[in-house]
């Protein structure tokens, strides 16, 4: 995305939460969700291989302040900042600070609890790392259809489109010169400059004891950065941004490829008290890549979430 672009909608994006926040008149209710996770990833650095696949736990911890406002009986908004760390206990270098801004604005088309909902959520966020070249801020739209059938039946549709952006420009990393590769190829460092989408489709049921399991299915569209200790020409050709991977104390290199991507995820929750709760998540992500390159990880985690 241009530069020019990016400095009108960074800033359009927080006018518009800000103005609708104070613009509007009706019944407000403020809150703050906290949650504590802790879990396992099969494959951080996003390896394309066994010998690349490190896997780690993590533990992480997640808040959110934001204020509902009820803007007559069809609509409401949301809007808050979100705040979140996470720490791995084999693979320090992936650890990572990050905070964003939100709004969701909810339209609900009739009365009653069948009556179907449609939500536009807007997010702007960063995301700071070792090094600066895993520094990123991300625009994100999404737009999410959702309709209980049964007290017990829910379905959900949606799509979403992102727009990440690296939040230095690099110096010139002498490793990938290094290589010796013709000028004329020569790639550019920023991993994370690319936009993406993805679409997802899910249910969830809720048994008489208001324990629910969700299931979702997504497939998406755009970049995946990568770590591998064996820099090619092949994987070169092939890639968008390479640079060292700040990640690692030597001897890897970070790239961004074009993709595409298959998750499932499942949630088991189990509401503890009004206003506590413990879930279960199970995440299986496929990715396919150009030149036979498929990259693979699995999550999970438990999670213990309070509402203020």
């Amino acid at each position: 995305m241009p530069y020019q672009v990016r400095c009108y909608i960074r800033p359009g994006v927080f006018l518009l939460l800000t103005l609708l926040q104070g613009l509007v008149y009706g019944q407000a209710n403020d809150f703050v969700d906290i949650a504590l996770r802790a879990g396992h990833e099969s494959n951080v650095p996003r390896g394309v291989d066994a010998a690349h696949e490190l896997g780690s736990g993590f533990i992480a911890s997640e808040v959110f302040a934001g204020r509902f406002y009820q803007l007559g009986l069809h609509n409401s908004l949301t809007v808050g900042v979100g705040l979140s760390a996470r720490r791995y206990n084999d693979l320090s270098g992936f650890d990572n600070l990050a905070a964003g801004l939100s709004g969701a604005l909810t339209h609900k088309f009739g009365l009653g609890a069948y009556a179907p909902t449609l939500q536009l959520n807007l997010d702007y966020g960063r995301e700071y790392y070792r090094g600066m070249a895993r520094d990123n801020e991300r625009l994100s739209a999404e737009l999410r259809y959702s309709q209980r059938l049964t007290p017990a039946w829910m379905l959900e549709l949606g799509l979403a489109s992102e727009q990440n952006d690296n939040l230095h420009s690099l110096p010139m990393d002498p490793a990938v010169s290094a290589f010796g590769y013709d000028p004329d190829i020569a790639l550019p460092y920023e991993l994370f400059d690319y936009s993406s989408w993805r679409i997802y489709t899910g249910a969830e049921y809720t048994f008489a004891n208001l324990v629910s399991l969700s299931m979702r299915y997504q497939r998406g569209n755009g970049y995946t950065v990568a770590s591998t200790t064996e820099p090619s020409l092949k994987v070169y050709k092939v890639s968008r941004a390479f640079y060292s991977d700040p990640a690692f104390a030597s001897d890897w290199f970070a790239y961004s490829v074009e993709s595409n991507s298959h998750a499932v995820s499942a949630v088991v929750s189990l509401p503890l008290a009004t206003d506590t709760g413990l879930d279960f998540t199970a995440d299986w992500i496929q990715i396919s890549a150009p030149a036979g390159k498929d990259y693979r990880n699995e999550l999970f985690s438990v999670a213990l979430s309070w509402q203020f």
